[in-house]
């Protein structure tokens, strides 16, 4: 994997050298800032669907037809796994895994490849706990450590490494035994989130209280 990813190093940079100057130069220009535009454009779009609550917003409840009061309870209670345990944390560990990869192609060559998937998941556990307290915080929270990383990324000379980008993809399925403890930490994360908001909202605690 490592030499299939220097070896794509290798061409993008042979690709680019194959056009003289100036247009090789314009060519890298066009990539970063396609990339970085790609970028600013998820967090634009990603930052209100992760700073919500209830980000599926299936109401899968609505399919519950039982008229029998016992059965309703039972199965309401399946749907609402279904949808907040189950489906919810798994988009949340898709959008995590698609944020790392850009990371990946943001960061400098001296960023440890596991360092980014670390930064990745605790700026996406930082807006899952801020927006069970506030939507407010957490949309600010999702828009201002994305944006801040890509301006830091930006003024660095090396950002956008084809080479970096490759090697740091090939050094994924390595990591997976730590990639995964960061699922999993998500995982529990926002099932504890939602096992703690079903408690209070149970009480009759409201979100002003």
């Amino acid at each position: 994997m490592s030499e299939m990813a220097s070896s794509l190093g290798v061409a993008y940079a042979s690709f680019m050298n194959f056009f003289p100057y100036p247009l090789n130069n314009l060519f890298s220009l066009l990539i970063l800032v396609l990339v970085v535009f790609i970028y600013a454009l998820l967090i634009w779009k990603f930052h209100k669907f992760i700073a919500k609550k209830d980000i599926l917003e299936l109401n899968l409840d609505q399919y519950n037809q039982s008229k029998h009061p016992v059965f309703a309870k039972v199965f309401g209670s399946l749907f609402y796994v279904a949808e907040f345990i189950l489906l919810l944390p798994f988009t949340l560990i898709v959008g995590f895994f698609c944020f790392s990869v850009f990371l990946i192609a943001l960061t400098e060559v001296s960023i440890p490849v596991q360092s980014v998937f670390l930064i990745s998941a605790t700026i996406i556990a930082v807006i899952r706990l801020a927006a069970y307290y506030r939507e407010d915080l957490a949309r600010e929270i999702a828009k201002l450590l994305p944006l801040t990383l890509l301006a830091i990324a930006v003024t660095q000379l090396n950002f956008v490494n084809p080479t970096r980008f490759f090697e740091g993809i090939s050094l994924i399925p390595s990591l997976f035994g730590e990639i995964l403890i960061y699922f999993l930490f998500l995982f529990l994360l926002e099932v504890l989130l939602r096992l703690f908001d079903l408690f209070f909202s149970a009480f009759g605690f409201s979100e002003e209280e």
